[in-house]
């Protein structure tokens, strides 16, 4: 190994010589044009083009003073290791690439103050191709990809939250490894202890639990405790899982995320009213390590293996040896979306940003052992309901209510199709419901797990006042030979959920790619005007947006030429940009707006928005201000737009488009 650092080490000096005289005589510049010499912005021998030290420079220059010391050579292979961001044991063209000026990182070398990263950031981490990931869920690679390789606002709100040296509130509880509830902060027993939060439908969890895996392998020894923390489900849906109704039900999706994913680190439980997920400003996948006292010594608002073991290294010296994700063997996941082109039943959505409301599910609670059997219980809640609302009926009482019923995967269940379809109903007193009561279409296969959606049309619903939900189906496994008829109750309550999770395509990312390129259309936008779920060809069991009516799957209802509202226009994707510019209102940086930070002319609709009365609106309720503008047509400073005197068509009272 020393060896081929020293062998890099003469390239890496070689390349510095030849780029250095490039630089001093660029052809067809004389000596005396600008970009010459060490004027500003150039660093001193090493520097590259203008000012940029060469890419393998800055991997060994570790005091960035343009020339390698005795002292770096030496350290060579340690900085050659930071960039194995998989920790495979190798180095691959693109985490190479990631040095270069256009991929470094904020506060890293070419960018800002020298040698300094924004807090959390840890060591750098180049963006990887989807082929060459290890244990990941199909997320798309890619320069700024995942979300942990952004810093944003919630990044940094995160980390002023939670100080060095601060501690958890000593009436937060969790249950422990035995599934004891106990308070948060009686487990920090060794001399560090490390926690991930994690679930199964969260992709970057996925992503990076590896990482934390093989940290664990070298610091396990080292007077270092580790624990997952098992919370709400991030993204609902996602593989096909569903929000458990009872503690019982989130047990078994710890004991089966240990087996699906072969973790070795011991899982801890959030509670059922989510007290740690909401305690950490509902971050699905935060890490911390805490002292023996349980005072906060590091935390990143994402889990990153890089950052933790540089963490580690700082508080108990470095391991013996640096385990790779490679010889781990751990798992790799397909991606969680399904192709529209795979899917049974049409799929339904709301009108731009659908809100989950709080449900309760009837019935009695099983323990775990029943639930994981695949033997017909006749009290299992085979079927999940998630209700959504569209804004207007969180808003006014009447609007669009949307009934998902889905088979929860760990207990076993599917849909008969050979006998009757299922089929709910709604009792709600002093509300009407259209329909109050429907079957789902019956389908060609003799068993599916897909879900079953509708959509109803409520009027004169009261906040406080629940309408209960039923279900009847016939259930069945093929492998056990059973098939049952079941009936569920459920109580929905026109509320937020705030723990609910977000679904892709639905509450999350409304309409579609946010990031298609201009000029792509997005999913379903094209011929048949209606915005789609997710990115181009992954579609996922439960989302997308094909329609609201009958016709053939994908079609959705006629829409205008480009999709969205009139003009080409897609309302859930105006109100989202319009919700993200409202964050620079934020003047105390906390990720929520008061009403002293919004103008008077917003004042109105401040009002309206914040649902929860509490004084400031949070994500969900800034897109309910940004529609309550669309409504009114209003422009983000209050006025209303210019409307251009243009002629009518014979015989129309509307101008013709442009």
């Amino acid at each position: 190994m020393k060896r081929l650092v020293y062998q890099l080490v003469i390239v890496v000096a070689g390349t510095c010589m030849l780029q250095t005289t490039a630089d001093a005589q660029p052809p067809g510049r004389p000596n005396n044009q600008p970009g010459q010499g060490a004027g500003p912005g150039r660093r001193g021998p090493g520097a590259g083009p203008q000012g940029q030290t060469p890419p393998m420079m800055r991997i060994f220059d570790l005091n960035e003073d343009g020339e390698l010391s005795a002292e770096e050579i030496d350290r060579a292979a340690k900085s050659l290791r930071k960039l194995d961001r998989n920790s495979d044991g190798k180095l691959t063209v693109e985490e190479f690439r990631a040095m270069s000026p256009g991929n470094m990182r904020p506060g890293s070398s070419g960018q800002g103050q020298r040698g300094q990263r924004p807090p959390g950031q840890g060591r750098p981490e180049p963006d990887r191709p989807e082929e060459d990931r290890v244990g990941q869920g199909g997320q798309r690679g890619g320069q700024g990809a995942r979300p942990r390789d952004r810093v944003r606002q919630r990044d940094t709100a995160f980390l002023e939250k939670f100080p060095i040296g601060s501690t958890l509130p000593e009436s937060l509880q969790l249950y422990n490894t035995e599934r004891k509830l106990v308070p948060a902060n009686s487990i920090f027993k060794a001399k560090y202890t490390v926690v991930v939060g994690g679930c199964l439908t969260c992709p970057e969890y996925r992503n990076s639990y590896p990482e934390i895996e093989a940290v664990a392998a070298d610091y396990r020894d080292k007077g270092v405790q580790f624990y997952f923390l098992f919370q709400s489900l991030t993204h609902p849906e996602n593989w096909g899982y569903v929000q458990p109704t009872s503690i019982q039900e989130r047990f078994s999706q710890v004991d089966h995320a240990k087996d699906l994913l072969k973790t070795t680190i011991p899982w801890l439980t959030d509670t059922m009213d989510n007290e740690m997920k909401a305690f950490f400003e509902m971050t699905p996948n935060s890490q911390f390590v805490f002292d023996s006292e349980g005072r906060i010594v590091h935390r990143d608002s994402w889990g990153r293996g890089s950052s933790l073991r540089e963490s580690l290294e700082k508080l108990v010296g470095p391991s013996r040896k640096v385990t790779t994700v490679a010889e781990l063997n751990l798992p790799t996941f397909r991606s969680q979306r399904t192709s529209p082109a795979d899917m049974l039943v049409e799929r339904k959505t709301l009108e731009g940003v659908a809100v989950p409301l709080k449900v309760a599910a009837g019935g009695e609670e099983l323990v775990v052992d029943a639930l994981k059997s695949t033997d017909f219980e006749a009290s299992n809640r085979y079927a999940k309901l998630r209700p959504e609302a569209d804004q207007e009926l969180l808003r006014t009482g009447s609007g669009t209510l949307y009934l998902g019923f889905r088979q929860d995967p760990i207990l076993g269940a599917a849909w008969n199709n050979l006998a009757s379809p299922p089929k709910y109903r709604v009792t709600a007193e002093g509300v009407t419901v259209t329909p109050a009561m429907a079957a789902a279409e019956k389908l060609d296969v003799d068993s599916d797990t897909e879900p079953r959606e509708f959509l109803l049309d409520v009027r004169n619903w009261q906040a406080g006042e629940p309408i209960q939900v039923e279900i009847q189906y016939f259930a069945c496994n093929k492998e056990k030979g059973w098939c049952k008829a079941v009936t569920q109750e459920f109580t929905v309550w026109l509320e937020q959920d705030r723990t609910a999770g977000l679904v892709n395509g639905r509450s999350h990312f409304p309409g579609g790619n946010r990031n298609a390129r201009p000029g792509q259309p997005r999913r379903g936008q094209g011929r048949f005007g209606q915005s789609g779920q997710g990115r181009p060809g992954q579609g996922q069991p439960g989302q997308g947006r094909p329609g609201q009516g009958p016709g053939r799957m994908g079609q959705g209802r006629p829409g205008p030429p480009g999709g969205g509202s009139p003009g080409g226009r897609n309302p859930a994707q105006e109100d989202a940009s319009f919700a993200a510019q409202l964050i620079e209102l934020d003047e105390n940086k906390d990720s929520f707006l008061s009403r002293e930070e919004l103008p008077d002319h917003m004042q109105a609709a401040f009002q309206k928005a914040d649902q929860d009365k509490n004084g400031k609106l949070d994500e969900s309720e800034r897109l309910l201000l940004a529609a309550e503008f669309r409504r009114n047509k209003l422009r983000p400073d209050g006025s209303e737009p210019e409307v251009k005197n243009a002629p009518v068509r014979p015989g129309s009272s509307r101008p013709p488009r442009n």
